[in-house]
């Protein structure tokens, strides 16, 4: 049903709506052709929930799930299912294949893989035809448009609204995974903070007090958004640091507009993990050393040569095409799983 949409396996997107064939080609490319639906289970390689774990528990109906695991795995098949939203869910049964862009890798095991934040290619939204890469500057010019500012008493909010999710989750009462009780917005403030003081990093940041900078209207959210991406294209490195969930939309909006992220690695449950691209596109930077942030953002960029910092930006935008955005993360996951079967 189209109410139920937004709680679909990513993996069915392309597979379950009312559009036709060419439609799709048009939105979700090859992947199209490269899945198809069975009418029986002994007829598939994967055996996949129709809708995110966190539906199912949501709507009371884990039962209908399980019997789903059951039959699947008489017929010998994997199981795959997906997390929604921003905590993300716990799914009891080890044995099933978990995707979702929320977690910890610390916490992930064996059969939990991170994915992307899927959006629309901002490129094609605002009319370019490619990536415009920016010459190399003398500093490092570091970009950020978000909520980043927040006061004592909405920081005390968050903490103890987390301690109480994080209770329900302990008592096995809620779906979701126990989080961080450090409000993220605040991490984002002290970053943000701390290398507009640093003498070693340029900057321009806009510091928003709520998120999409309060938007209500379609016109308002436009706005904003445009003011987002305009910040991400003018400046060569976007710092990347998870919000609510443990995960960043905005890495993945940086490198589709073939920039560097500065990504803050909070255990990060990130798709593709082995990919060295982590490293080489993105300025890498584990919570632990965030205090060295500017430093660090420094050194990579001393790293560069005028032509080198040219060809990170393209090497960038291609990375998101290739893994990170729809077509190319499903195009190559069944290597992914293949791989990931072959090392149990």
């Amino acid at each position: 049903h189209p109410s139920h949409r937004g709680d679909l396996a990513d993996i069915l997107r392309p597979l379950i709506n009312t559009r036709s064939l060419e439609q799709n080609r048009l939105i979700y490319g090859a992947i199209v052709d490269q899945y198809a639906l069975v009418d029986q289970l002994e007829q598939a390689d994967w055996a996949v929930l129709l809708y995110n774990w966190n539906s199912y528990h949501q709507s009371r109906q884990l039962a209908a799930a399980q019997h789903f695991i059951r039959q699947a795995r008489q017929a010998g098949k994997p199981v795959l299912t997906w997390v929604g939203g921003d905590y993300g869910a716990r799914v009891p049964d080890p044995e099933v294949w978990v995707f979702g862009c929320a977690g910890y890798q610390s916490r992930a095991g064996t059969r939990r893989f991170g994915t992307p934040v899927f959006i629309r290619d901002p490129l094609r939204e605002y009319g370019f035809e490619h990536i415009q890469p920016l010459a190399r500057s003398p500093k490092p010019l570091i970009g950020f448009c978000g909520y980043a500012r927040t006061t004592p008493l909405k920081a005390a909010a968050f903490t103890l609204t987390t301690l109480r999710r994080n209770l329900l989750s302990a008592l096995r009462l809620a779906v979701e995974e126990p989080q961080t009780l450090f409000p993220p917005v605040l991490l984002r403030q002290r970053l943000l903070e701390r290398l507009s003081r640093s003498p070693l990093v340029d900057t321009d940041f806009i510091q928003n007090t709520q998120y999409q900078a309060g938007a209500l209207t379609a016109q308002d959210k436009d706005t904003a958004r445009r003011c987002f991406f305009a910040n991400i294209r003018s400046t060569a490195y976007t710092l990347c640091v998870r919000g609510s969930g443990n995960f960043s939309a905005r890495l993945y909006e940086t490198l589709a507009m073939g920039r560097i992220p500065v990504l803050v690695d909070t255990d990060c449950l990130l798709p593709y993990a082995g990919d060295p691209r982590w490293k080489t596109c993105c300025v890498y930077v584990p919570q632990a050393e965030a205090s060295r942030i500017a430093e660090i953002v420094a050194a990579f960029h001393d790293s560069l040569s005028a032509e080198d910092f040219i060809a990170i930006q393209h090497q960038a935008r291609r990375f998101w095409e290739e893994r990170l955005c729809m077509e190319g993360f499903f195009t190559h996951f069944p290597e992914h799983i293949n791989e990931a079967e072959g090392s149990l």
